[in-house]
């Protein structure tokens, strides 16, 4: 090993023991000093005899690369090395906006397709429709592509093009569009309605940049036409920033309310946040959050403290659990480390965090509710711990996640309407429906489109038995209507299709029914709890 080497490893090992021991917390009897600085000389050592002796020459970044992520894998999985590519999706996604063409995509039939384009951007201005096939991608064929192969070469700076190939339904010709490309911005609250008896209702699907602001608008919009109670729905929210999460939070809190707080290693409290309250909303009615078991991180944070301060009540199922803080370090100019470093914890001092979930989380699992039947609502252990809430001292379990004031089951799709989900036969069917029939608004599935998709199924020798079908009609036939909307309208109005057979909501609608403030909405909570 030259002079040069040696001096070269000497000033990079020294330069990472400043860097760690510059930076090093409070720490835990086993990482002292002293340990931490011999451990990295026992790394330095190893490296450098890699480097220097091995019988293949290897590239150091490489090894450098593989030795984090090594480090990571002995921690929980939300501690993450971040490249640069995976760094700018992950601040492209908390953004909540990119460069892009303006279409959700999906795989079906081998081939990138377009599920539907959004509304006054580029895609939707130049005429692309729900069921468009991408079969090419500036010349090349995009057969095999999954939807990150897709995305990687349509997002792209504001002002450049990309040319796409398209086929359509019914023609076999390959349709090109050149598309220049805008900055597609991506909703947190998609929508918002009044329903039946003044009741409003905001859907929320994530926690990014401008969360607050579109929520503070829905409301506004929904207090303006006479909203007398609100559903606030979390479903398979997988979260976001905890910056969101608090200003959503204020939309609901009184002025010097915590939020939630977070404690470091030995239970040590780092910080609390508190509500600010800088809009007053009037808030004399009712208010409902639903969540489920895919609700995490944000989602909790905010359900957790409109619970404990008694702002509102919370039904569904018991939350993810995932109350876990992730503190994002730069290493180097296009690099970082996302950190486990902290816990969350509710204004009553419940943990969010549940560990058992560390290695199920999946931010994509559940994509508009469709899942296999979760099976019935679990008791809760008999050994939970029970905390109070802040104003009314009501009882809530702690023990990970948030436990709602009311469980109620899961909507469950049957194996066979399942497999037809997963084969695309809904939408394929609603391709060709809405091609032939351009149906509008006031569409319904009528005893002919049934019979047609009966045909379908067999000319696409997809075997669905006359008992599966009769077991399942009312699904099918809200199936077809909601891909249909979806393609022609947009996700706001397949949404809608969706909602009068949304059990678990309708059921939230009745609580509220008849529940003219949120004390006379404790007062049937406490009644059905008894």
């Amino acid at each position: 090993m030259t002079f040069l080497k040696k001096r070269h490893l000497s000033i990079l090992f020294i330069a990472v023991v400043s860097i760690l021991v510059g930076t090093m917390a409070t720490s835990s009897a086993r990482s002292t000093r002293s340990e931490i600085l011999r451990d990295l000389e026992k790394f330095s050592r190893v490296y450098e005899k890699i480097m220097t002796s091995y019988v293949d020459e290897e590239d150091s970044d490489v090894l450098i690369k593989a030795a984090i992520q090594a480090m990571l894998d002995e921690l929980d999985p939300f501690s993450a090395y971040m490249d640069e590519d995976t760094l700018e999706d992950f601040l492209t996604r908390t953004r909540g906006e990119f460069g892009g063409l303006g279409i959700i995509i999906s795989v079906r039939d081998d081939y990138p397709t377009v599920v539907s384009p959004i509304e006054d951007t580029p895609a939707a201005r130049l005429g692309i429709r729900g069921g468009d096939k991408i079969v090419e991608i500036e010349g090349e064929s995009t057969q095999g592509w999954n939807v990150e192969d897709a995305v990687d070469h349509l997002r792209g700076p504001r002002g450049t093009s990309v040319t796409i190939g398209i086929q359509r339904y019914g023609s076999d010709e390959v349709i090109p569009f050149t598309i220049v490309r805008d900055i597609i911005e991506v909703k947190s609250v998609p929508y918002w309605f009044t329903m039946g008896d003044n009741i409003g209702y905001i859907r929320c699907t994530n926690f990014g940049e401008k969360t607050a602001e579109e929520m503070a608008a829905a409301l506004d919009s929904l207090e303006a036409q006479g909203m007398q109670g609100l559903i606030l729905d979390l479903r398979n929210n997988p979260g976001g920033l905890l910056d969101a999460a608090r200003d959503v939070s204020d939309l609901f809190l009184d002025p010097g309310q915590i939020i939630v707080s977070t404690r470091g290693r030995d239970g040590v409290r780092l910080n609390e946040i508190f509500a600010l309250s800088r809009r007053n909303h009037a808030r004399d009615y009712p208010v409902v959050v639903m969540i489920n078991e895919y609700s995490a991180s944000a989602s909790e944070i905010v359900a957790g403290a409109i619970q404990d301060w008694d702002a509102g009540i919370v039904v569904g199922r018991n939350s993810y659990g995932k109350g876990s803080v992730q503190s994002l370090y730069p290493v180097g100019e296009t690099e970082a480390l996302k950190l486990t470093t902290a816990k969350y914890y509710t204004p009553s001092g419940r943990c969010i965090h549940k560990d058992e979930n560390d290695h199920r989380l999946d931010e994509d699992a559940a994509v508009d509710g469709l899942a296999e039947d979760p099976g019935p609502v679990p008791e809760p252990p008999e050994d939970l711990p029970v905390y109070q809430t802040l104003n009314r001292h009501r009882p809530v379990l702690g023990g990970g996640g948030i436990m709602p004031d009311i469980v109620m089951e899961a909507d469950s799709i049957s194996d066979a309407a399942l497999d037809l989900e997963r084969r695309s036969a809904f939408f394929s069917f609603a391709t060709r429906l809405n091609a032939e029939r351009e149906p509008g608004l006031d569409f319904t599935v009528d005893d002919g489109v049934l019979a047609d998709f009966r045909a379908y199924l067999a000319e696409e020798q997809i075997e669905f038995s006359d008992e599966d079908f009769a077991a399942n009609e009312d699904y099918i036939r809200l199936a077809i209507r909601r891909d249909a909307f979806y393609e022609r309208f947009g996700a706001r109005e397949a949404f809608r299709t969706t909602m009068a057979r949304d059990r678990v909501l309708q059921e939230t609608l009745k609580l509220l029914r008849g529940s003219t403030s949120l004390d006379s909405l404790f007062v049937r909570v406490e009644s059905l709890n008894e």
